[in-house]
């Protein structure tokens, strides 16, 4: 597998990135990178979704009060209860999703290696690259990129979410078919949608859970 990747750093779309797939190996990662590229042409990080298209991004907060940190149950409940109800949105019930995980680890990743992660929910996840390196933001060095199907349900991914709640893995929810996507943070979601149209209304209908600056953030 090849990675093509040009940095661009006078515009948000500071990250083009190209896979291939040589050899035989399973059909996810043989389709993701051309289903990944329809849609975009960024890197699966949340922030330089959110970066390069901003008419079509929205960020819901997980918690009361824009809190960003889950302390109690009470917490807990709350972030999956909304993250249910907005991954629902991007993935209605029979979505055969797919979930890209970025981890720094990448001597201990291999291109089509298979492996499962303690606490990432159940199934063997597939390794897509080992040499991406995204530009911009927080996200330093050399990651891995990691995928694996995921009928959405916050009860299957529970462990994933709460560990992605408290800043301790990275990843996000693409739906192959509208190519949204869901990315989960320690404090929220970012939701990338098809149309500002479609982005405006979920703003609406999701208006208590939105934070109060003009920003968005």
């Amino acid at each position: 597998m090849a990675l093509d990747v040009e940095q661009d750093l006078s515009t948000a779309r500071c990250l083009c990135l190209e896979w291939t797939v040589a050899g035989p190996g399973p059909n996810l990662p043989a389709m993701l990178p051309s289903i990944w590229s329809d849609h975009y042409d960024v890197s699966p990080f949340g922030y330089l979704l959110r970066q390069a298209y901003p008419s079509r991004w929205l960020r819901i907060h997980s918690l009361v009060d824009s809190k960003r940190y889950v302390t109690n149950d009470s917490d807990r409940d709350c972030l999956l209860m909304r993250q249910e109800l907005v991954g629902r949105e991007i993935m209605p019930v029979g979505t055969q999703a797919v979930l890209l995980m970025t981890r720094w680890d990448t001597e201990e990743a291999s291109p089509l290696q298979r492996r499962t992660f303690e606490g990432c929910g159940v199934g063997e996840f597939v390794c897509l690259a080992n040499q991406l390196v995204p530009s911009g933001g927080d996200a330093e060095g050399e990651y891995a990129v990691w995928t694996r199907d995921s009928e959405w349900c916050v009860e299957v991914e529970r462990q994933l979410l709460l560990r992605i709640a408290d800043d301790q893995n990275r990843a996000l929810w693409l739906n192959p078919v509208t190519g949204e996507v869901f990315a989960p943070y320690d404090g929220g979601v970012d939701i990338i949608v098809h149309s500002q149209r479609r982005r405006d209304g979920l703003a609406q209908q999701f208006s208590a859970w939105l934070s109060p600056y003009p920003s968005g953030l």
